[in-house]
């Protein structure tokens, strides 16, 4: 789940709208992984199967930090945290959500990244562009909601730079903030953290060559 456009992502905002209920057997799941480790009770928790047919529960939790926190990191190794999983697919049959493990995965999705990339898409081009005019003379000249965050540009490195030294960053951030919340529905800026990420269009040009795909990867 990474877009809005998803279903799940859609199902979720039913749910939470209290525009529809999730079975007993589901909420008891959500209830006992939110004691269990330690995080806001999830969405929502579903049989999706994969598009190559792979049996997949699908988790929806609710930051992106309660997710990481399902996976396990080496030198050598970034992925799943096997003994977790299996303790969570156990659950899941025994609260009759799956009637076999074997075979079957866990896909961890944060909903809160998703709600922010949506509140950012309903905000006007005519708003981000009276952001971009009152901050004009500071050089901010590129103001652009990428996903879940936001990248905005001034025209020189010493322009960020003076942004960054005397406190106009922060009126800019603080600003576009401001201008977010009456679209954030579910209100996980309360509690999350709008990611903006500051440069200059000077630095993009000279490192990157002018290429978003090469800055963006």
């Amino acid at each position: 789940m990474q877009l809005p456009s998803d279903p799940l992502y859609k199902q979720c905002c039913a749910v939470l709208r209290g525009e529809q209920d999730i079975p007993a057997s589901e909420r008891q799941f959500c209830d006992w992984l939110s004691a269990e480790f330690c995080i806001a009770t999830p969405v929502s928790a579903v049989s999706d199967p994969t598009p190559d047919g792979r049996n997949r529960l699908h988790v929806v939790l609710r930051t992106r930090a309660d997710a990481e926190g399902f996976y396990t990191e080496t030198e050598e190794f970034y992925g799943r945290d096997e003994e977790k999983q299996d303790a969570v697919l156990r659950k899941a049959r025994a609260c009759g959500l799956l009637k076999s493990t074997d075979g079957w995965f866990v896909a961890w999705s944060p909903f809160d990244p998703v709600a922010i990339h949506e509140a950012l898409s309903r905000v006007s081009d005519r708003t981000r562009k009276q952001v971009l005019r009152d901050f004009s003379a500071a050089g901010l000249s590129l103001l652009e909601p990428l996903l879940a965050g936001t990248i905005m540009m001034f025209k020189t490195e010493a322009q960020r730079l003076a942004a960054e030294n005397n406190g106009v960053q922060a009126q800019i951030a603080d600003r576009w903030r401001a201008e977010v919340l009456p679209f954030d529905e579910f209100g996980v800026l309360a509690t999350s953290e709008l990611e903006i990420r500051f440069d200059s269009k000077e630095v993009f040009r000279r490192d990157y060559g002018g290429s978003w795909f090469r800055y963006t990867r």
